[in-house]
């Protein structure tokens, strides 16, 4: 949350446009905008337009294969 500025603020980390980067400069990111950033998508959002994320999706649900690890063979 920003702060505890509102419970409005999407949660990224359950978003599925969100993703981690793995650069060490810019450690998130987010596919629906297009941007990486040093901060979680929806403070980068907020802080540019003084609005909260209208593009928040949830993640899928993991597949029972995916709970699992995946195939084992």
């Amino acid at each position: 949350m920003l702060s505890g500025v509102s419970s409005k603020e999407p949660e990224c980390r359950s978003c599925k446009h969100a993703y981690i980067t793995y650069e060490s400069s810019f450690p998130h990111g987010c596919r629906l905008f297009g941007f990486k950033s040093a901060k979680p998508p929806s403070i980068v959002v907020y802080e540019s337009t003084g609005q909260f994320c209208n593009g928040y999706e949830p993640r899928p649900a993991p597949s029972e294969k995916e709970r699992r690890g995946g195939w084992k063979g």
